[in-house]
C-alpha cells in the first residue's frame, strides 16, 4: 500500500502522545477512585471516574487519527481527514456535556449545604498531583496537535486541561471542606463550566464550519488573490473557492488567458498557478484551475466543432482546394467563430492564386455559417 513518510511521521507522533495521555489517565483514574474511597470523598471519586472515562475519548483519538492518516483511494479521493474533523466535533461535544454535569453538581452542592464530607490531606495532595499532571499532558499534546495542524488532538489537549481545571475544582471543594466552607467548591465549579463551555464552543463551532465547506477568511483569500494574479500569462480570475479538509486547504479557481494562444500553452498556465500557490501555501494540499479565454461568452446557439465542422464540408464539398485541409482551428470568441484553416503550401503555385483561395473559402464559409465572423487561410509545407 502506498505510504507518505511525511503522513508516517504526523500519525507516529499524534499516536504517541494519546498512548502517553491514556497511560496518565488510567493511573490517575485507578488512585483517585481508591483513595477517594478511602478518604470519604465524593468529589475525589467523582474525578476519578471523570478520568477513567477520558481513555474513551483517547480511544476515539487514535482511532480518528489512524483511520484519518489514510491515503486517498477510490471511494475517498479527497483522502479520510474528515474523520479527525467529525471527531472533534464529538469530543466538543463531550466537553459541553461536561461543562453541563459539572454545573449539576455544583447546584447540588448549593441545594445542600450541609452534607458530610470530610476529606484528608492525602485526597488534597492526590487532587494537586492530578491537576498539575494534566496541566503537563495539556502543555506536552497541545505542542505536537500545533506541530502537526491536528485540530482532534487540539481537542483532546482541552480536555486534558478540563480535568486539570476540574481537579482545581476537586482541591477547592476539599479544601473547602476542611475549612468548613463547603460553598467554595460550587462556586469553583460553575467558574470551571463557563470555561469549559467556551472552550468546547472554540474547538466545535470552527470543525462544524468545516463541514459544511465554509471558505477560509477574507485576508487569506485576499492573499491567494495576489499570488494568482502575480502569475504570468494570467489576465484574470474569478470563482475562487476555498475549503478546509482536516489540516489542509482545497483550492478552486477560473483563470482567464489570452484568447489567441494554445491548449498547450493554457495549461503551462494553469500548472504554474497550482505550482506557485503549493509552494507559498504549504497547507494547500490540491489545487483545480479552470482554463477560460479571457473572451469568451458561452452561447448554446453556436454550433459545436463536430456540427460546425459538417456545415463547412457541405458548403466546400464542390471546391477542390477544400479536400486538402490539413488543420481547422476553431476560436469561440464573444458569441461569435473565428475559423483558422491550415493548407498544403503546394496549392500556392503564386501569390494570386494564395488569394483566390483564401477569397473563396472565406466567402463560402461566412455566407453558409453566419456564426463565422473572420477567416483566416494558412499554407503550410507541413503535411502533418
Amino acid at each position: 500500500m502506498r505510504t507518505d513518510p511525511i503522513e508516517d511521521a504526523r500519525l507516529k507522533a499524534l499516536t504517541d502522545v494519546t498512548l502517553v495521555g491514556a497511560a496518565v489517565d488510567l493511573v490517575l483514574g485507578v488512585l483517585k477512585i481508591f483513595l477517594g474511597v478511602v478518604e470519604n470523598s465524593q468529589a475525589l471519586v467523582a474525578d476519578g471516574i471523570h478520568s477513567i472515562s477520558d481513555l474513551v475519548t483517547d480511544g476515539m483519538v487514535l482511532v480518528a487519527v489512524r483511520q484519518g492518516n489514510k491515503m486517498a483511494d477510490e471511494d475517498h479521493p479527497y483522502g479520510h481527514a474528515r474523520i479527525e474533523t467529525i471527531t472533534t466535533v464529538l469530543l466538543a461535544l463531550a466537553l459541553f456535556v461536561v461543562s453541563l454535569v459539572i454545573v449539576d453538581n455544583a447546584l447540588d452542592v448549593i441545594s445542600e449545604p450541609d452534607r458530610d464530607v470530610t476529606p484528608g490531606w492525602i485526597a488534597l495532595s492526590v487532587v494537586m498531583v492530578s491537576g498539575l499532571s494534566k496541566e503537563y499532558i495539556y502543555h506536552y499534546t497541545m505542542k505536537v496537535a500545533k506541530l502537526h495542524q491536528s485540530p482532534i488532538l487540539e481537542a483532546n489537549a482541552w480536555h486534558s486541561r478540563t480535568d486539570a481545571f476540574s481537579s482545581v475544582m476537586v482541591f477547592v471543594g476539599i479544601a473547602g471542606a476542611m475549612l468548613g466552607l463547603p460553598e467554595l467548591d460550587a462556586l469553583a465549579a460553575i467558574g470551571v463550566a463557563v470555561i469549559i463551555a467556551k472552550v468546547a464552543w472554540d474547538l466545535g463551532a470552527p470543525s462544524v464550519q468545516e463541514l459544511v465547506d465554509k471558505g477560509m477568511d477574507r485576508s487569506y483569500l485576499d492573499e491567494l488573490e495576489s499570488a494568482v494574479g502575480r502569475t504570468h500569462g494570467v489576465k484574470g480570475f474569478h470563482a475562487l473557492r476555498t475549503r478546509r479538509m482536516g489540516a489542509s486547504v482545497l483550492v478552486d479557481v477560473h483563470i482567464g488567458v489570452d484568447s489567441m494562444i494554445t491548449v498547450t500553452e493554457g495549461h503551462q498556465i494553469a500548472e504554474q498557478v497550482r505550482f506557485d500557490l503549493t509552494e507559498q501555501f504549504p497547507e494547500i494540499s490540491d489545487v483545480v484551475v479552470h482554463v477560460d479565454a479571457e473572451d469568451d461568452v458561452f452561447d448554446d446557439s453556436l454550433p459545436d466543432r463536430g456540427e460546425l465542422l459538417r456545415l463547412l464540408e457541405q458548403c466546400w464539398k464542390e471546391y477542390s482546394p477544400a479536400q486538402n485541409i490539413l488543420r481547422t482551428n476553431l476560436h469561440y470568441l464573444n458569441g461569435s467563430i473565428r475559423l483558422e484553416v491550415c493548407l498544403p503550401f503546394t496549392l500556392a503555385s503564386s501569390p494570386a492564386a494564395a488569394r483566390e483561395i483564401a477569397d473563396k473559402l472565406k466567402r463560402r464559409a461566412m455566407e453558409f455559417v453566419p456564426q463565422i465572423t473572420q477567416v483566416e487561410v494558412l499554407f503550410s509545407a507541413d503535411d502533418d
